[in-house]
């Protein structure tokens, strides 16, 4: 290695790296269309059941994230999101089987209903946390006894909060959304701009070129 490589990767080295504190394919998928590759820390963390929608997703985006901060050293940004859905103040997080799914689909047909994301981020460095929450308004089509049938037999509504995922055949259920379409699949990317601002960092300082 020469001297302009290792201070090349000196100079990577150097750099704030990004880590999401979070299992959820969907988080990483919108993380890489920003063109952020992150780290991926799953934690045990105990999530929150109460409260209101709003203070629950931020409830449990900062747990995710501080137990993901507690396991490393160094200069990192950490980011825990967390999305539940809420209709009549009723939370629906995941389903624990398909017979759960089938209720809280039945529940959601040709209704309306809001799904909240929260975010919070984690600049180890400085020891800043921000947290804040987006919400989008979902209006599910009135679902047949076939499209019932159809959706559930495939693994899709298992792990999503809701029992549906509007990025996959989940689409065919809904007859329109009022807001960021990202907040339903698993965070809004202007909230996290928004809130990388307050740390003083871009999007730009993490993409990968």
């Amino acid at each position: 290695m020469n001297i302009w490589q290792k201070y090349f990767w000196g100079l990577i080295l150097l750099t704030k790296q990004f880590i999401l504190a979070s299992a959820s394919p969907r988080r990483l998928m919108l993380l890489k269309k920003l063109l952020i590759e992150p780290q991926v820390i799953i934690t045990e963390a105990v999530e929150q059941t109460g409260g209101t929608p709003a203070e629950l997703v931020c409830a449990n985006a900062e747990t995710k994230a501080r137990a993901a901060a507690a396991q490393i050293n160094g200069d990192y940004l950490v980011m825990g999101a967390d999305t539940v859905v809420s209709i009549e103040r009723k939370i629906l997080g995941k389903p624990s089987n398909k017979k759960d799914a089938r209720r809280m689909l039945q529940f959601l047909s040709g209704r309306k209903h809001s799904v909240y994301s929260g975010i919070c981020l984690i600049d180890t460095k400085s020891g800043q946390v921000v947290c804040d929450y987006s919400r989008t308004v979902v209006t599910f089509r009135y679902l047949t006894e076939e499209m019932l049938n159809l959706y559930l037999s495939t693994d899709e509504p298992l792990d999503k909060a809701g029992a549906y995922a509007i990025q996959g055949m989940g689409s065919l259920l809904i007859d329109k959304i009022n807001g960021d379409y990202g907040t339903v699949v698993g965070f809004s990317a202007p909230l996290l701009h928004e809130l990388m601002q307050q740390l003083k960092l871009s999007i730009a300082d993490f993409v990968i070129s």
